[in-house]
């Protein structure tokens, strides 16, 4: 068993510097810790406000992001909006902001808020924000893989672990990387599953599972 799956993982690994270095060119991990274990873990630089590079931003970060503290409690995905303005993620069509209507959500929670207990507060920065193709937290999707279909869980979120960016991706490159795997389907009863988890990850209100 444990043959099995280090040689599914070695050659996924390997597949996947064929498949994923195309868009992987200009996005780099996430270093700041606030912003880790996001349903994204990929981001690129400047941001929205201007900051260069994400060396700069892991000097400016934990001066900033604190500041949102006296008022964490005003909606449970604030966190989730600092980082993708300051820590925006990045897929191999570019960055990927937050949506204009959960940056209003935000606004209309924590706006006053933020203004009463002097913390830094632009209610205009949503007119900036696009309205589709854009992130909002823990965005789960019925899962359209028929290879993974029927599972104990039915809906997904992207990125997956191994940085596909969104399900469209997902569903051009999945026929070509599970037939690879066919030849050992045998070694486990749970091979599927195993990689399905992988590629097709379960999603539920708490985010990636």
């Amino acid at each position: 068993m444990k043959l099995c799956i280090i040689t599914a993982v070695i050659t996924t690994a390997l597949i996947l510097a064929d498949v994923t270095s195309c868009y992987a060119q200009g996005c780099e991990s996430i270093r700041y810790s606030r912003c880790m274990g996001l349903s994204y873990s990929q981001t690129s630089f400047p941001n929205l406000v201007q900051w260069p590079n994400q060396d700069y931003a892991l000097l400016a970060a934990p001066t900033v992001f604190p500041t949102y503290d006296p008022i964490s409690d005003c909606h449970p995905d604030l966190n989730f909006f600092l980082c993708s303005i300051f820590f925006p993620q990045c897929t191999s069509e570019g960055q990927i902001f937050p949506c204009r209507s959960f940056c209003n959500e935000i606004n209309a929670t924590c706006g006053e808020r933020a203004l009463a207990a002097g913390v830094q507060w632009d209610a205009s920065l949503c007119s900036q924000l696009p309205e589709d193709s854009c992130s909002v937290p823990n965005e789960c999707e019925p899962i359209q893989y028929s290879g993974c279909m029927g599972l104990s869980y039915s809906q997904t979120s992207f990125p997956n672990l191994v940085q596909w960016p969104n399900q469209d991706y997902a569903l051009l490159a999945a026929p070509t990387v599970f037939p690879t795997y066919d030849p050992i389907s045998d070694c486990h009863p749970d091979l599927n599953f195993f990689l399905c988890s992988i590629f097709f990850p379960q999603c539920t209100s708490d985010g990636q599972v």
